[in-house]
């Protein structure tokens, strides 16, 4: 996985954008009918409130919600991206398959073992990538 951690320490080394904002990345457990009994989080950010987004993602209709996390880094679209890259660096999969309701990808969403690991993995994961672009900046 060396070009994934290349990813991941050039967006680390990359100046802020003027854009960046505080927010909010959350987590989305999605309702899925996987017989194998994978389970799917969507892992996006927003600078609005999350129940904004949620309400947004239950119109289009696409993945039921079971439960939602969330966390609030102040430099949430950096911590955003770093935050994907390092699930993939880590092994997590993401979910490649088409939506049934808008047929669209969902780039997103990632398989996750169980819902603990939003706590032991995704939580300190979004806590040590916010302070070392805190560090950074």
């Amino acid at each position: 996985m060396p070009n994934t951690v290349s990813k991941v320490v050039s967006t680390l080394e990359k100046p802020l954008s003027s854009a960046e904002a505080p927010g909010s990345i959350y987590g989305f457990e999605l309702v899925n009918e996987d017989p194998n009994g994978m389970l799917l989080f969507k892992i996006g950010r927003t600078e609005r409130p999350v129940p904004v987004r949620q309400d947004e993602w239950i119109k289009k209709n696409c993945f039921g919600m079971d439960q939602v996390w969330v966390e609030d880094p102040v430099h949430v679209a950096c911590c955003h991206r770093v935050v994907h890259k390092r699930l993939d660096e880590m092994g997590f999969e993401r979910f490649t398959g088409y939506c049934s309701q808008c047929k669209h990808r969902h780039r997103e969403i990632f398989i996750i073992p169980n819902r603990q690991s939003w706590d032991e993995v995704v939580k300190p994961l979004i806590e040590e990538i916010e302070a070392e672009v805190i560090k950074r900046a």
